[in-house]
C-alpha cells in the first residue's frame, strides 16, 4: 500500500494554506494601512508645529540659531517664549506619534508573522493527522478481520518510514 493514499486529497490541502494566505495579505495589509494613518496624524502634527512657528509671536521659521540659543534670546518676552515653546512641544508630539506608529506596526507585523506560522503548521500537522487517522481505521479492521504476523510487520515498517519522512520534512524546514 502507498503511504500517500492515506494522505487527503493535495488540492484540499492547497486550498486550506492559500485561504490561510490570503487572510494573512489581508491583515498586513491593515496593518500597514493603519501606520500609514498613524503617521499621517503625526504629520498633521507636524503641520501644526510649522504653523506655530510661522506665527509672528514666534518668528523663528527660518532662524539658523539653535533651540538653547533661541529661547535665551527670548527670556524677556513671554509671549514669544510661549509661542516657541508651543511649537517645541508640537514638533515633539509629532516625533513621537511617528515614532510609535512605526514601532507598534513593527510589533504587529511580527505578530502576524508568528500567527501565519502557526495556522501553516495547524493545516500541515493536520494532514498528518489524517493520515495517521486513516492508517489507524485500517489497522482496526486489520485487526477485526485477524492481523498475520507478516502484515503487523509490514506496517511496523510502514508506519517506522512514514514517521522517519516527517520528521526529515520537519528539520528541512
Amino acid at each position: 500500500m502507498d503511504p500517500a493514499s492515506l494522505l487527503p486529497p493535495r488540492q484540499q490541502t492547497d486550498l486550506r494554506l492559500l485561504a490561510i494566505e490570503q487572510a494573512h495579505l489581508t491583515t498586513i495589509a491593515a496593518i500597514q494601512a493603519r501606520r500609514e494613518l498613524e503617521v499621517g496624524e503625526g504629520l498633521f502634527l507636524a503641520e501644526d508645529a510649522t504653523n506655530l512657528l510661522t506665527k509672528p509671536d514666534a518668528n523663528v521659521a527660518r532662524a539658523e540659531a539653535r533651540i538653547e540659543d533661541t529661547l535665551r534670546a527670548t527670556a524677556g518676552n513671554r509671549q514669544r517664549m510661549r509661542a516657541l515653546l508651543d511649537a517645541l512641544h508640537a514638533v515633539a508630539a509629532a516625533a513621537a506619534q511617528m515614532e510609535a506608529a512605526n514601532k507598534l506596526a513593527e510589533i504587529r507585523l511580527a505578530d502576524e508573522a508568528r500567527r501565519f506560522s502557526i495556522r501553516r503548521s495547524a493545516v500541515h500537522a493536520g494532514v498528518y493527522e489524517a493520515a495517521i487517522r486513516t492508517a489507524a481505521d485500517r489497522l482496526a479492521a486489520y485487526w477485526k478481520r485477524g492481523l498475520k504476523p507478516g502484515e503487523l510487520a509490514q506496517f511496523a515498517a510502514w508506519l517506522a518510514n512514514t514517521a522517519a519522512l516527517v520528521e526529515v520534512a520537519r528539520k528541512e524546514k
